[in-house]
């Protein structure tokens, strides 16, 4: 069973390195940089995990994350994380009370994060 992921994060590079680090795994990535690509994406989809950065341009991945749980767009037991470059604790905060699976802090391994979705998603 391929697992179907969405990644929301404008750093490319960051992006590429999730994606790279999911190689060989039965995957599906969907990418957007945009908050409002990713509201019209889940409008019609649900992915099996949601990787969501906090720093985007337009709207906080807070207020995506927000916006995503008022208008129901992903089932409660679809997996949460979030990769952020903020470690403060008012973050982490933040995201228990929005019910966040993980919290990855910038800069990350590879293998951390690969170590993080073959968990959540019980991949091979």
């Amino acid at each position: 069973m391929v697992a179907h992921i969405l990644i929301v994060e404008d750093e490319l590079e960051i992006a590429n390195i999730e994606q790279l680090a999911l190689e060989g795994h039965e995957v599906e990535i969907v990418h957007f940089t945009a908050p409002s690509k990713a509201l019209e994406f889940l409008k019609s989809q649900t992915p099996d995990l949601l990787v969501l950065d906090i720093g985007l341009p337009g709207m906080t991945g807070w207020q995506l994350l927000e916006q995503v749980k008022a208008e129901e767009l992903l089932p409660d037991e679809v997996p949460v994380v979030i990769t952020t470059a903020f470690s403060d604790p008012a973050n982490r905060v933040v995201g228990k009370l929005q019910a966040v699976t993980r919290y990855i802090t910038k800069p990350f391994a590879p293998a951390e994060f690969r170590s993080v979705v073959v968990e959540l998603l019980s991949l091979e």
